[in-house]
């Protein structure tokens, strides 16, 4: 018999508040699902009693950020998370002139592009430019970037560091292979980060993902701190013979891109 817990993995910090919690995770379920959900697979796919899921959805829906569709017995994402996404593109910079710079240069390089902001000590992709012909990387999509050590934009971040604050990270991330060519080792990843600190240009082949390279190159502000990223991605066997052509785009919308954090 279904306990209603809702639990997760132990390991979770103290101090959250449970039904916060589960009603972000309800918001969660609805958001993935591309033609909503019922009340009950929600309750199923998180393991709520179905009386608990019908309360947090009305609570979402009361608040706007959910949508119940009564004759389809569904419901759907609400319009107030138009507001949450808009109100994380301006935190993030993200502006119609940010987009433009990066659709000039995808249609440049013909690959896309992705813009990488830093927060804290965290790599986020604020937007990407890309088309049918050349789709983003499915692993790069807007978000939340972990393993900074095998992307180019992550390796951009990570050579900005105060020394001491990116030992710490790694010591908290560690160096984990994605795949056979990630660097696993401190001195490996140093001598990298060196590289992307002589060159401002940072490059992975094969370490983030088999088959797929990267190049980024940094977006500074006028004081010259690190602040973001422009980072392009092409198969391996496309990187070589096209590897000026896309360090002058990376450069290039790196420079524009400065003018933001003006």
């Amino acid at each position: 018999m279904r306990q209603g817990s809702g639990s997760r993995p132990a390991g979770r910090p103290t101090g959250l508040i449970q039904s916060a919690d589960r009603a972000l995770r309800v918001l969660e379920a609805v958001g993935s699902a591309p033609d909503g959900v019922s009340a009950r697979d929600v309750a199923q796919r998180l393991d709520l009693a179905l009386a608990t899921t019908y309360h947090l959805l009305s609570t979402l829906t009361h608040a706007g950020y959910v949508v119940h569709l009564p004759e389809q017995r569904r419901y759907v994402l609400g319009y107030k998370i138009h507001a949450l996404d808009a109100g994380l593109r301006r935190q993030l910079k993200v502006t119609a002139a940010t987009r433009r710079v990066l659709a000039d240069v995808h249609r440049l390089v013909d690959a896309p592009v992705y813009l990488a902001l830093f927060r804290d000590r965290e790599v986020v992709i604020a937007d990407v430019a890309d088309s049918a012909r050349r789709p983003r990387v499915r692993q790069l999509d807007v978000g939340l970037s972990e393993a900074p050590h095998v992307t180019a934009f992550g390796k951009v971040m990570l050579a900005s560091m105060d020394p001491g604050a990116r030992r710490e990270l790694i010591e908290q991330r560690g160096l984990p292979a994605l795949t056979s060519r990630s660097a696993t080792r401190l001195d490996t990843l140093d001598a990298q980060l060196e590289q992307v600190r002589q060159t401002r240009l940072a490059v992975e082949i094969d370490e983030f993902i088999p088959k797929l390279s990267c190049m980024a190159a940094p977006v500074s502000d006028a004081a010259g701190r690190v602040r973001g990223a422009v980072s392009v991605s092409v198969s391996t066997t496309e990187f070589g013979p096209r590897r000026r052509a896309i360090e002058a785009a990376v450069r290039l919308g790196a420079g524009q891109l400065g003018s933001t954090f003006a």
